[in-house]
């Protein structure tokens, strides 16, 4: 997906949902930092996080 689509998709979420953009970032994040947990078998005990960067969604 392009940073483009991403955008409009992560916009049209906003408005339909009428989501705080801090929620769905909130949201993205920890689907990103769960599925990065189940794709190597990370330990729960292991620090993982991870950071969208929300600005230049516009």
């Amino acid at each position: 997906m392009a940073k483009n689509e991403f955008a409009l998709a992560f916009n049209e979420v906003l408005e339909e949902k009428q989501l705080a953009k801090d929620v769905v970032v909130s949201a993205i994040e920890s689907a990103m930092v769960s599925a990065y947990r189940r794709a190597v078998s990370a330990s729960t005990a292991q620090h993982v996080e991870a950071k969208l960067d929300a600005d230049p969604v516009k």
